[in-house]
């Protein structure tokens, strides 16, 4: 997907889900984040580079609201061991 295209599939939607869609939510997310990310725009124009950058903020945006929000995202968290009984020494 071009860079181009993903703009305006983002501008057009109004919910993640239609941008996302039903079959294949994760492969739209990648492709999208993939024409839109900062770090692969290289050489364009400043007017595309801030418009996918807003697109890519829409996009991620939807996504994680779409997944349960942002905690889904965080690392796991340490698990608590159980409190060992003190040794007795003899």
């Amino acid at each position: 997907m071009r860079t181009d295209e993903a703009i305006t599939l983002v501008v057009a939607a109004r919910t993640g889900a239609e941008l996302f869609g039903v079959d294949a939510p994760a492969r739209r997310y990648r492709e999208l984040v993939a024409a839109l990310h900062p770090d692969r725009l290289g050489a364009a124009d400043d007017r595309v580079r801030a418009a996918a950058t807003d697109a890519f903020v829409q996009v991620t945006s939807w996504w994680r609201a779409g997944r349960g929000g942002p905690a889904r995202h965080r690392t796991a968290r340490p698990r608590r061991l159980p409190a060992r009984p003190a040794r007795v020494r003899r």
